[in-house]
Parts: C-alpha cells; structure tokens; sequence
C-alpha cells in the first residue's frame, strides 16, 4: 500500500497540467494502481434548453489535477478484490410525500456503494451493506446492488445465491480486464449483467449505475445536466422499481432497454475508464443526457 501510495503520488506531481503524458507517469500510474489494488483497500480517491443527446463534460484544469492512471479515483467496489471497506447501516430518512419506501441491500461500502446508499437514503429507502469480511447472514433488501468488481459476483453467488431469488438485482459492474486494462471480459455478444441473469434465472436482474462516477451520484450533476442513471434489464417492473428510488433520490433514471443494451451500457462504462486513464476526464466528469 505504501509503495502503491508513493508511486500514485509521482504520477500525479509529475503530470503534465495539459497535453500527453509522459512514458513514465504512465508506467509510475499503473505500478501504483496496482500496487493499491492487489495489496489492500482504501480511499481512492436537467438541460431546460430542449436539446437532446449525449454529451461528456470535463474542465482542462479538472483534467491537469486528476489526469493521471495513478491518480484516476477509481473507487474500490469498482477495482478492489474485497468488495467491502466497511460496513454500515442507515436509519430511514423521514419519508417524504413520493418518496421511496424500499428496503435495501448494498454488497460493498466502497465509494460506489456509499454514494448509492446516499442517493436511496435521500428518496426514502431504508439501506443496509454486506460486506465480503461479514459471515454470511439474511439479505432483507427488496433490491440488491452488487457494488463490488466483477471478480467478486462468483463469491457473492456462492454464498448468498438462494437468498436472491425473488429479490431485484442490481448489477454495477463494468467487466474490464485488470490485467490489461484495455478489453472487456465478456463474449461480444453478451454483458456481465446477462451472465449474472443466467446465474440467477428466480432472481430479477438488470444493470444500473455503472455509467456514473460516485462523484457524480454525490453532486447529482455532470457539468450542467443532472446526473442521469441509466437501467437496463428484461423485467420492467424491476426497472421500474429501481427508477422510481433513484428518482426520489434527486437524480433522473432512464430505462435504457432490454437486457441486450447491458453489453452497449458496459461498452459506455468502459470507455468512461479509458477517458480517465488518459488524463480526459475527471471524477467529477462522465457521461450524461441532455433531454
């Protein structure tokens, strides 16, 4: 962790504020990376004008401060083996008028996990975290958010599988190689959302979040537009269900399609990574739609 730690550190002091990085911020950047995340955990770090469309909004200055490898916050339920730092447990929120009133459980407590807690919370959902140093126990949730990398799923499978059946799963993962960090690790024609459905044919599974940075979540905002969470899945009143707490949570959701569209969401949380490890896009940047 402390070599990881210095080495993040000469990434980000000797990083240009603009243009190309050099062959060595890289090679320092991904040394600590990976140093941070195979040694242990830690702290990583709505348009009104009619018009519609996709859009990535980052600042220069924002991309000179954060534009390293070594220096992307790439959260650990996103990138760390464990999928948990911590856990915690939230009392409800006094409910308001449209607010949600669902239960649910979080498998990590990383920075994905805790902006999603956060985000639920606000619209009225009561939220519990299970994290992979806890013994296995019940899963009360009525939606289940899988905010952990994607090698942890096998685990959570093995020992929570049949406490998921009947219950809303959401996937967050974005499957990319950590060993190459450029491929994804699915066939072509499928997502780590539609292997996990086949897995859990009782449970109802769909992909959210995983276009969205916990920055992003935090703020409710991508530069001028308001965060936008993007759910696909083949249940729609899963879709539903998960699209109206977030809602009520501050954001806006979309029901971005079938469980098809899964592949095309991890495709969009894929290059949203290799933005960032190019020095193109801060933490507080990313995708958003302008509708």
């Amino acid at each position: 962790m402390t070599i990881g730690l210095i080495l993040l550190i000469f990434s980000m002091t000797s990083a240009p504020r603009h243009g190309r990085l050099a062959p060595e911020t890289w090679a320092a950047g991904l040394l600590g990376l990976a140093a941070m995340i195979l040694v242990e955990p830690g702290d990583h770090l709505p348009s009104q004008d009619g018009s519609r469309g996709l859009f990535i909004y980052f600042s220069a200055s924002a991309c000179g401060q954060v534009g390293v490898l070594g220096a992307i916050p790439l959260d650990p339920c996103s990138m760390h083996p464990l999928y948990a730092i911590h856990s915690r447990r939230h009392r409800a929120r006094q409910v308001r008028t449209g607010a949600s009133m669902t239960t649910v459980t979080i498998f990590g407590a990383g920075n994905m996990g805790t902006a999603i807690d956060e985000v639920l919370t606000a619209g009225g959902a009561t939220v519990d975290h299970i994290r992979s140093a806890d013994p296995p126990g019940p899963v009360t949730g009525e939606i289940v958010v899988l905010a952990v990398p994607h090698p942890a799923l096998d685990d959570i499978l093995d020992k929570y599988g049949d406490q998921l059946a009947g219950k809303i799963v959401v996937d967050i993962t974005n499957p990319l190689s950590f060993e190459t960090f450029d491929s994804l690790v699915v066939a072509p024609d499928s997502s780590k959302a539609a292997e996990l459905a086949a897995a859990l044919p009782s449970s109802r599974v769909i992909k959210a979040f995983n276009t969205t940075l916990a920055a992003t979540l935090n703020q409710k905002q991508v530069g001028p537009v308001a965060t936008t969470v993007l759910v696909a899945g083949d249940d729609a009143d899963a879709k539903s269900a998960l699209i109206s707490a977030v809602k009520a949570g501050g954001l806006d959701a979309i029901d971005a399609g079938p469980m098809p569209r899964a592949r095309e969401l991890e495709a969009m949380g894929f290059l949203q990574i290799l933005l960032m490890v190019a020095g193109e896009l801060p933490n507080t940047g990313g995708f958003a739609v302008v509708r």
